[in-house]
């Protein structure tokens, strides 16, 4: 569909594509209302232009992959559905996904990536999950997750580079989950992370790096857990930890930290680190103002290399269970 072509599916629609591909460009529009039923199978869906595309609590079925680099959103709303599954998902140019109104995106056995200033938006209760693939961001493209919405990566990596962002707020829940060797969160390349607003983050089973001067910042009353898995934050990158937040680092995983130009900052925020160690290092530089923090099981807290911590403000510093302090 091309030009200024209009496709409405009205209440009920089924429609199926098979063997073939599905392209809307140029000023074309597709709007699903309720109760669509979509099939894309040994084909791809390409939004392009300045096509526009809406579903309304509808699903669709992509086996293939899913390409927008269209100027106008793309809007999967109410309560829709959509998988796509043993493909990639694609956002170019100037497009922007929004997955919103308890509207549930699944790609399966594919990535999703990210270019130029793309973005997807996921809230209202809206939820993504990419199982057996990873999340990439490139440029200066965005994710942002807000209003009590889950964004949950399994068996796949959550890399950010370049000057992209990752915002996540109000209550919303990011999770990076490991299979095997993958399951990690790389802040990389001058690209930023916000976790704010009661909203949680974990990574279970694998890495959490801040690296090549990126940025984290989690704050008011956020909950960071990273579970058999390491922090470990490096190459001119900045950690900030504020405003009630509460870092947990658990079943032995470090909290690693070095090099010229790292900046970590904890301001009223509780850090927990059970069975393994608290490092700074190699001029890395530590500023704590009215925070907590606890090394047990075993672990130890090491200050070398000419790292620089200044606690401040009644700041507590507590190792039991057998660790030690190094300085």
């Amino acid at each position: 569909f091309a030009d200024e072509s209009v496709v409405n599916l009205f209440e009920g629609t089924n429609f199926n594509v098979l063997g073939g591909s599905f392209l809307l460009s140029g000023n074309s529009s597709m709007t699903a209302y309720p109760f669509t039923q979509g099939t894309i199978i040994g084909g791809d869906f390409f939004i392009a232009d300045n096509a526009c595309v809406t579903f309304i609590q509808s699903d669709i079925q992509i086996v293939g992959a899913l390409s927008s680099n269209s100027t106008k959103p793309v809007q999967f709303l109410s309560n829709s559905t959509i998988v796509v599954n043993g493909a990639p998902v694609t956002i170019s140019g100037t497009s922007v996904i929004f997955i919103t109104s308890t509207t549930f995106l699944h790609v399966i056995n594919g990535s999703i990536s990210l270019f130029d200033t793309a973005c997807i938006l996921v809230n209202d209760t809206g939820r993504v999950l990419v199982s057996g693939g990873s999340i990439l961001t490139y440029d200066h493209s965005c994710i942002t997750v807000s209003n009590e919405a889950l964004f949950s990566v399994t068996g796949g990596n959550v890399i950010t580079h370049d000057f992209s962002t990752f915002s996540v707020s109000d209550n919303s829940v990011v999770t990076v989950a490991a299979n095997g060797t993958v399951g990690n969160l790389k802040l990389l390349d001058q690209s930023e992370m916000t976790v704010t607003d009661s909203s949680t983050l974990a990574v279970l089973g694998g890495n959490f790096e801040v690296a090549g001067q990126a940025h984290f910042l989690s704050q008011s009353n956020v909950n960071v857990t990273v579970v058999d898995g390491d922090v470990v934050v490096k190459d001119h990158a900045i950690f900030d930890v504020l405003a009630g937040s509460f870092l947990r680092v658990l079943d032995g995983g470090n909290f690693v930290s070095g090099g010229v130009g790292v900046q970590m900052n904890f301001d009223r925020a509780d850090t927990h680190i059970v069975g393994g160690d608290f490092v700074s290092s190699i001029r890395s530089s530590l500023v704590a103002t009215t925070a907590d923090f606890e090394i047990s099981g075993n672990g130890n807290v090491l200050l070398t290399d000419i790292s620089r911590s200044f606690l401040t403000e009644n700041t507590n510093l507590r190792v039991f269970g057998g660790g030690n302090l190094n300085l």
